[in-house]
């Protein structure tokens, strides 16, 4: 197991360890629009800031895995150990690297795409969690008329589809990020993601993510809106 595997490992380990009965745990499912990256970085996953939305009753633990897909996530050395967690929600987003080429993590939006998913969601609650499906936001790539380009859509409405036929709660994040991104413009967006980058979110990027999120939580998962906190 490599160093960023092992040490999302023994996070598991640390969580399911300390978790009192009182707590809840969130866990994030996903890619590096995810991720927690290291201060240096200037990149930044929303994940990483999507505890300041919760009170201290709520954890948040992020394994959110760089370059993984719906497909590539699941041969990882932490697959095994993430669905061994005590985690009462899974957060899980995945688009971004299913729509790139590669045969180790490409898959069909219409047919593997929601097949992985659906194993994400027997794994969820065959560990006893509740599973919740996020939209992978949109790569910040403009068209001639400003809108922004439709390659992660099908994967946005394949997690609606499934949602809706297999009762799991779908936060949008795509839509939301979507119409920020189309109202700030090219140039009035900028500042929201990492320098010379069109997929990952810089800090301000990825606060703005996480509260969207948050916004989402509120009203699609309406027994943890008592541990959001109005203005982080």
């Amino acid at each position: 197991m490599n160093k960023t595997l092992a040490l999302l490992a023994a996070a598991v380990s640390f969580f399911s360890s300390i978790s009192r009965a009182d707590e809840v745990i969130i866990q994030l499912l996903g890619d590096s629009t995810i991720k927690r990256y290291a201060d240096t970085n200037p990149k930044r996953g929303w994940g990483q800031f999507l505890d300041l939305h919760f009170d201290g009753s709520v954890k948040i633990l992020n394994m959110g895995i760089l370059g993984k897909s719906s497909k590539s996530y699941q041969t990882t050395e932490l697959w095994p150990v993430v669905k061994e967690t005590k985690a009462n929600y899974w957060l899980i987003q995945f688009g971004h690297n299913d729509a790139n080429q590669g045969e180790h993590r490409k898959t069909d939006p219409n047919k593997e795409f929601p097949e992985n998913l659906r194993i994400f969601i027997a794994a969820a609650r065959e560990s006893g969690a509740k599973p919740v499906l996020v939209t992978p936001p949109p790569r910040r790539r403009y068209q001639a008329d400003g809108q922004l380009t439709r390659e992660l859509e099908p994967y946005a409405a394949a997690m609606k589809r499934i949602g809706a036929e297999d009762s799991v709660p779908v936060l949008d994040l795509n839509a939301r990020a979507k119409a920020l991104f189309e109202k700030l413009g090219e140039d009035g967006s900028e500042d929201l993601m990492a320098p010379d980058d069109r997929s990952h979110f810089s800090e301000k990027g990825a606060r703005i993510m996480a509260g969207f999120v948050a916004e989402e939580i509120r009203v699609a998962i309406p027994e943890l809106s008592s541990h959001l906190i109005a203005n982080p």
